[in-house]
């Protein structure tokens, strides 16, 4: 219905008129939404006999347009809103010489990782959806993570990747392996069927879970507290107590420990825009912000910006919050 309402329009606007307007063809990188045209014209449009074309190239043209809109209003540095996943993880593997990819590039792991299960040490494994960088394949590296498992943007990895993942890093290790998940359905659900799986085989494996949002403390719901960068706590405990020979036990032990002794607090000033999309996942007020609360005695301060916020605005918020700190005669861990 909506096609015929469209070639309707069209073909009256043909009748009625001798141009219309036409897409340059882009080159593959948008730039803050523009896109360059090398050695041509900086309009977007150009105009051409609109006798010249049919009503289905109109209607390209039409679908076109709304797409070079809705890419312009997103505003992101990318190849295309498919591919930025596993671009960015090619990136980051080219600049990180230690780094490699398995399972068609989603999964960013050590090159070292046979050394590491010769010396008997455990391996860490976490993972998640993509889109809070850099979070997780950021955090591969020595003293924290051996492999990570990317999923989409805002969506949990594939359980058969980080299954085959937990194979990679768990199979010849007599250390085992230790899964980090965050407290979100879709992740439990995908790591812990692949854990169970490598159980089944034998494999040497556990998950500890992070869940530290504090604005979420409801007993009734399902899924209760979300994991937020208090994971990247529990990743730094863990990959620090793999390098120093500590068994699977006490590592799972003590991550366990330090999960139920975190709080985070997530400020959100605005709604993003997945890539590729011109609408925000939410809404706020110009004069509004998202805000939890909590607090305890001692304090290990994590400041984290979900990808979203300058280090500009970072710098004043750690100044205010241990000032905050000191004021109130707090031990903190920076």
């Amino acid at each position: 219905m909506a096609q015929e309402i469209i070639r309707k329009s069209l073909a009256e606007r043909k009748a009625q008129s001798t141009t219309a307007y036409d897409l340059k063809k882009s080159s593959s990188i948008k730039l803050a939404g523009l896109r360059s045209n090398a050695g041509k014209s900086s309009s977007h449009i150009n105009q051409v006999p609109i006798a010249s074309k049919s009503i289905d190239e109109l209607i390209l043209d039409a679908k076109q347009l709304l797409r070079y809109l809705v890419e312009m209003t997103s505003k992101k540095i990318i190849n295309s809103s498919e591919t930025a996943v596993s671009d960015a993880i090619e990136g980051l593997v080219m600049v990180n010489s230690g780094l490699t990819t398995m399972c068609g590039g989603r999964v960013v792991i050590r090159k070292d990782v046979d050394a590491i299960k010769q010396k008997s040490q455990v391996t860490i494994i976490s993972g998640g959806g993509s889109g809070h960088e850099p979070a997780w394949a950021g955090y591969v590296g020595p003293g924290l993570l051996t492999a990570a498992v990317c999923g989409n943007i805002f969506a949990s990895p594939p359980s058969q990747i980080i299954y085959e993942t937990i194979l990679r890093c768990a199979s010849d290790n007599p250390a085992g392996t230790l899964v980090v998940v965050k407290n979100y359905t879709g992740d439990r659900v995908n790591f812990g069927l692949a854990i169970e799986r490598a159980k089944a085989l034998g494999l040497k494996c556990e998950m500890v879970v992070a869940a530290e949002d504090c604005a979420l403390t409801s007993a009734d719901r399902s899924a209760g507290r979300r994991g937020l960068c208090g994971s990247m706590l529990i990743d730094k405990v863990a990959g620090a107590m793999s390098e120093d020979g500590k068994c699977l036990e006490d590592i799972v032990s003590t991550c366990r420990q330090v999960n139920i002794s975190m709080g985070t607090i997530g400020v959100s000033l605005g709604p993003c825009c997945l890539p590729g999309s011109s609408q925000p996942l939410f809404t706020l007020g110009s004069e509004e912000v998202e805000l939890g609360l909590d607090k305890g005695e001692k304090v290990a301060v994590v400041i984290n910006n979900l990808g979203g916020t300058s280090y500009l605005e970072l710098n004043i918020v750690a100044k205010e919050i241990l000032s905050l700190c000191a004021s109130a005669k707090d031990s903190i861990i920076n």
